[in-house]
């Protein structure tokens, strides 16, 4: 299944209107099952169902710890290609999460919800509640200035959907020593980075000495699945919001801003960048 399509576009520029044909982002749900159960329902941009899912399923904590020694088989998806399945042996003990129709992650949905009776609970406090149960990140990782700086060029050319379209995220793997890895993109920043997560669990890529470069804005969700696959630097193009800040400070994610054109802002953990 196509990825983009073309639609006819009237434009209005200065020199007059006329039509186009132009290339748009297609949106189509993927409903998520394990073992025969509905688990969620994700609008997403068609390619890499099967990172989609396994990435979804393991930042959202939907899988057992046990799921690799279990057994992991896919069904596939139908012909429309809306539908993909995990078939998972697990212990008794194991539910599958109740179904969702919703992006937004597990933790949005029924984590902040249990917040609600307190709305006056600052960042910190709301962090400290609702922080994914990883512990803190202690890697010792140091990356010197220069690396960070040379990522961002990198990450822009890999984004082939969004300079065909212009409408998707992306979310970009670096080693290190800013040497490209993967890039996933997706019209939701959210499937872009479980994309990218998906398909380095498929790979047998570890993430804890990894760098994440997101293309826009960093919320809690983003730092949520980072914090579960404990990547200890995330970047981004964009701002971060108040609760990312906050939850970044207690788990121990370097958070970076607005990493552009040889500037930054460090929201959290300065102590890795070697400046």
């Amino acid at each position: 299944m196509k990825d983009h399509t073309t639609v006819e576009v009237t434009k209005i520029r200065k020199s007059g209107v006329f039509s186009i044909q132009d290339e748009v982002i297609r949106e189509i749900p993927l409903t998520i099952r394990i073992n025969g159960t509905p688990c969620a329902t994700l609008m997403r941009t068609p390619g890499r169902e099967r990172e989609l899912a396994l990435g979804f399923c393991f930042t959202e904590g939907i899988l057992p710890d046990s799921w690799r020694e279990g057994g992991l088989q896919w069904e596939d998806c139908n012909p429309q290609g809306n539908t993909i399945g995990l078939q998972i042996e697990h212990s008794p003990a194991f539910q599958p999460a109740r179904p969702l129709s919703s992006p937004s992650s597990l933790t949005d949905s029924a984590e902040i919800r249990f917040m609600e009776p307190e709305p006056s609970g600052d960042e910190t406090e709301i962090a400290n509640r609702i922080s994914p149960s990883v512990g803190t990140i202690d890697c010792q990782l140091r990356i010197p200035l220069p690396v960070l700086h040379s990522i961002e060029g990198q990450a822009r050319q890999k984004q082939a959907l969004f300079t065909l379209t212009g409408a998707t995220h992306a979310a970009c793997i670096f080693d290190h020593q800013g040497n490209y890895l993967f890039c996933f993109e997706d019209m939701a920043r959210h499937n872009a980075l479980d994309k990218a997560i998906g398909h380095a669990l498929l790979a047998g890529v570890e993430l804890g000495d990894k760098i994440l470069f997101l293309s826009g804005r960093t919320n809690y969700t983003l730092i949520c699945k980072a914090a579960r696959c404990r990547i200890p630097l995330v970047a981004s193009v964009s701002a971060p919001t108040s609760l990312a800040v906050s939850l970044s400070r207690r788990v121990g994610i370097t958070l970076i801003g607005f990493l552009r054109s040889g500037e930054m802002n460090i929201y959290a953990g300065a102590e890795r960048i070697v400046m």
